[in-house]
């Protein structure tokens, strides 16, 4: 039997002007500008694919005129340093269970 290519209710719902909005966010000045300028910089470097773009976009927003926090530049953060004592077997049964701690804790006992 084929399928009828009716529209549910649901869907009939969605096109009223009110569901529409209804929990979305408005764009942020950073999501607009780099909307605008998406184009400009993948052309001025054609072999930018996705992340990188969005790199080049986010360094460039910090010096243009939109921002409203110009000049700005948060501080980087410090890396943390990896634990290099016995600790990094807690970390691995992090979040696995009691089953998965108690075989790490038996396989490590002499």
């Amino acid at each position: 039997m084929p399928k009828s290519s009716t529209k549910s209710a649901s869907a009939a719902s969605s096109s009223s002007p009110a569901a529409d909005t209804k929990g979305k966010r408005e764009k942020s000045a950073y999501q607009i500008w780099c909307s605008e300028n998406r184009e400009r910089v993948k052309a001025e470097f054609p072999d930018l694919k996705g992340k990188d773009i969005l790199v080049k976009l986010n360094d460039q927003w910090w010096d243009a005129e939109e921002n409203p926090k110009r000049g700005q530049r948060p501080e980087k953060k410090p890396k943390k340093a990896k634990a290099t004592d016995g600790s990094e077997k807690e970390n691995k049964t992090k979040g696995k269970g009691k089953k998965a701690k108690r075989e790490t804790e038996a396989s490590s006992e002499p």
